[in-house]
């Protein structure tokens, strides 16, 4: 990445980005989006935009993973951990947790505190696996089912890997291939053409083939499979319509009807916090 390109990077992770607002149109809708460091974040502000949300950005980098779920998505001992210590190095090991520990909580308050004045979240996609991007875990096990959310690519994985799917190797890689998908003509397909035309850039996809689980995880929402493309997985939702996941990208070039899909999403949303 080159000076500016990661100047341009930081300086979107502090845009608080709006749509023209027009005389008589009502408060837009107010979005989180969590940027994964993805080529395509770009794009896609500009289609939320376009769309009449009110964007604030925030980088995944930028957000301390909450202690409780580092060590279950790196699958690597949690940082706060008290390991065994010489007696001389005691002292110092435990105003180093302390300090971790203070810290984690200053980052989960400031990251609630955000949440609590948006009306929906985006999870926007990213490089490699949903665990490498520990706070989208912890924020869909704090607010996944109480705000609306839409997860593109990445964003839809992790979604799939909350609720107890599994995620495996796509039949085909297809990272900036053009596929047809078949939809279910509901909720954000409703009136578009079928099958679609979309743009994939993906080597992973969700199965739902439901593991042993602990009784952590007895909430999990159930989910329902809205598009496939050859039998993989390319949207779903939960049955309350607050979560939704797109493998393809909307955004790009290659799908067709892009803006109508975020578009009809967006006017869920306001449906479901009462602006409809």
């Amino acid at each position: 990445m080159t000076t500016t390109e990661n100047a341009n990077r930081n300086f979107v992770s502090n845009l608080t980005l709006t749509s023209e607002k027009k005389a008589g149109c009502k408060k837009p809708i107010r979005l989180l989006f969590i940027d994964n460091q993805d080529s395509f974040t770009f794009n896609l502000l500009h289609y939320l935009t376009i769309a009449g949300a009110e964007v604030k950005v925030l980088r995944s980098e930028n957000i301390f993973p909450l202690p409780s779920d580092n060590a279950v998505h790196n699958n690597t001992e949690n940082p706060i951990q008290k390991k065994e210590l010489l007696p001389e190095d005691m002292g110092q090991s435990e105003s180093r947790n302390r300090a971790l520990e203070d810290r984690f909580e200053a980052e989960e308050i400031q990251f609630d505190a955000i949440m609590e004045g948006v009306d929906a979240w985006v999870i926007g996609p990213g490089p490699g696996r949903p665990h490498h991007f520990p706070i989208v875990g912890s924020a869909l096990k704090k607010w996944g089912g109480k705000k609306p959310v839409l997860g593109i690519c990445l964003g839809h994985q992790a979604i799939g890997l909350h609720c107890g799917w599994d995620l495996v190797h796509a039949l085909v890689p297809m990272h900036g291939k053009a596929s047809t998908i078949t939809h279910n003509t509901k909720g954000i397909f409703q009136d578009l053409p079928n099958p679609l035309w979309v743009g994939r850039y993906h080597s992973l996809v969700l199965v739902d083939q439901k593991k042993e689980y602990n009784r952590v995880n007895d909430n999990l929402k159930e989910l329902r499979v809205d598009a496939l493309c050859e039998g993989e997985i390319m949207a779903l939702s939960d049955l309350d319509n607050t979560m939704w996941g797109l493998q393809f990208h909307p955004e790009s070039v290659l799908t067709f009807h892009g803006q109508e899909i975020l578009s009809r999403w967006l006017n869920m949303v306001k449906v479901m916090v009462g602006r409809g």
